[in-house]
C-alpha cells in the first residue's frame, strides 16, 4: 500500500495555485502607452485597414484603421522606442469624379515605416507619400 501525505500534497498544491494566480500566466510586465492618430495617403484618409506596431523590443501592437482614424488603449499601446510600423490599407478612396475604384475589400495598398516612438507620445498623424503608399500598391499577401 502506498502512502501519501495527503496534508503536505495539499499545502504543495494550494501554494502552486496561489503562485500561478499572483503571476499570471504571460502577464504583460512593460509600460505600455495609448496611441491615436489620422492616416492619410496621398492627401486622402485611409478608408478602412489596420496599423501593426513592432517594436525593437518588447510586444507589439495593433490597431484598425477607419474613415482616416485608429486608436489603441492603453493596455495594448506602444511600448516606446523604435517601431516598424506596417500600415494595410483596403478600399481605394473616391477618384476625383467620385466614381469608386474598385471593390472596399481590395487592398490599396501595404507600406512599412520606421518611427521613433517616445513614451509620452499620444498621437501620431501619418501623411503617407505617393512613394510610400505605391510602393505596395497591390500587394495581397496577408
Amino acid at each position: 500500500m502506498v502512502r501519501t501525505n495527503f496534508p503536505v500534497l495539499l499545502r504543495f498544491m494550494l501554494l502552486s495555485f496561489v503562485l500561478v494566480a499572483t503571476v499570471g500566466c504571460g502577464s504583460d510586465l512593460v509600460d505600455r502607452h495609448p496611441l491615436s492618430g489620422h492616416i492619410t495617403a496621398q492627401g486622402k484618409p485611409v478608408p478602412h485597414g489596420w496599423i501593426i506596431f513592432t517594436p525593437e523590443k518588447g510586444p507589439g501592437s495593433t490597431a484598425n484603421i477607419k474613415d482616416g482614424r485608429y486608436e489603441t488603449t492603453k493596455d495594448f499601446g506602444h511600448v516606446g522606442g523604435m517601431h516598424e510600423l506596417e500600415i494595410t490599407a483596403f478600399g481605394q478612396p473616391p477618384a476625383a469624379d467620385g466614381a469608386a475604384e474598385g471593390s472596399s475589400n481590395d487592398i490599396w495598398f501595404r507600406c512599412t515605416i520606421e518611427r521613433q516612438l517616445l513614451p509620452d507620445l499620444d498621437v501620431l498623424d501619418i501623411d503617407l507619400t505617393a512613394e510610400e503608399s505605391e510602393a505596395g500598391a497591390g500587394d495581397s499577401n496577408p
